[in-house]
């Protein structure tokens, strides 16, 4: 099967759709704008955070037969994807049960691998009773995404597994070991990935650790390598919260620390400051302004 083709065909039913009835639009914004400090004193301003999530102004459509229509726009182009690539998202689905469109993979839950791909989504809990099951085929064009997801498990526990070509190469994937605009881009990735995460949560303390192996390198740039990350999060109160994280490749000897925080300054207003360190020096220093509307 052809996704894009598909994805042509899906935008213009839905274009059919919206003039055959009125739906109930909902507009939201979600600004990041983030100062970098790095090593040497360099200074970076930027529309996302420091692990990749970008700053999109969205519109969501509730269809009258039970349909939702979702769109995003990123604020600022971030590594990794097509040169014109400004689009986040933009999908149609019938919520827990199918998906079509461009839209983040089902590989964990877009913590450490966090990838946008024109994708045909199924999601299920009927085949494992109380199980759910998420299972995707993707196409971005030659040397991006293109292959199969599956993820399967809760927000607690899961397992996921990627197979095809040019996995791991978005600046929204990974940030946790690399900065978004040094993603690798086209031609580069992984045939193959496989992830675990794990979360538990005690009151205000919350626990949880992801795991990508990434396998079958596109070039001879790209290395197998593992990926794991560990954070401890405490929720002080509904206005501020603090976040411990640490994550290693083992394969390079690499290993960086995070200290960060989030501070409700304004009813809409969030200041979050974090600070890295990479192998016991200073990595960056980060604080980012979040208004959502």
């Amino acid at each position: 099967m052809d996704i894009r083709a598909a994805l042509t065909v899906l935008g213009l039913a839905l274009a059919g759709m919206s003039l055959a009835q009125a739906p109930d639009v909902r507009f939201k914004l979600d600004l990041s704008l983030t100062e970098r400090i790095e090593q040497r004193g360099r200074n970076k301003l930027r529309l996302y955070d420091p692990m990749g999530r970008p700053g999109t102004v969205s519109l969501t459509f509730f269809l009258e037969p039970g349909l939702r229509a979702f769109a995003s726009q990123r604020l600022e182009r971030i590594k990794g994807g097509p040169a014109n690539e400004f689009l986040d998202e933009a999908y149609l689905e019938d919520e827990g049960i199918w998906r079509v469109g461009k839209q983040y993979l089902p590989f964990g839950f877009s913590r450490l691998f966090a990838e946008s791909v024109p994708s045909l989504r199924a999601d299920s809990n009927l085949i494992f009773e109380g199980v759910a099951i998420s299972l995707a085929a993707c196409d971005a064009g030659r040397g991006y995404q293109q292959g199969y997801v599956a993820r399967v498990g809760s927000e607690s526990l899961n397992v996921s597994v990627a197979v095809g070509r040019n996995f791991g190469i978005s600046g929204t994937s990974l940030s946790a070991v690399r900065r978004p605009e040094d993603a690798p881009g086209a031609g580069r990735g992984y045939r193959r990935a496989l992830g675990l995460e794990a979360a538990r949560r005690t009151g205000k303390v919350s626990l949880r650790l992801a795991a990508v192996a990434l396998a079958g390198p596109e070039t001879n740039v790209d290395r197998e390598r593992n990926v794991y990350d560990l954070s401890l999060d405490w929720k002080d109160s509904p206005k501020r919260s603090f976040s411990v994280g640490f994550s290693q490749i083992p394969q390079e000897s690499q290993q960086w620390l995070r200290f960060a925080a989030a501070f409700q300054v304004g009813t809409k207003v969030t200041l979050e400051p974090m600070l890295r360190n990479r192998n016991g020096g200073f990595y960056d220093f980060n604080l980012t302004l979040r208004y959502r509307f």
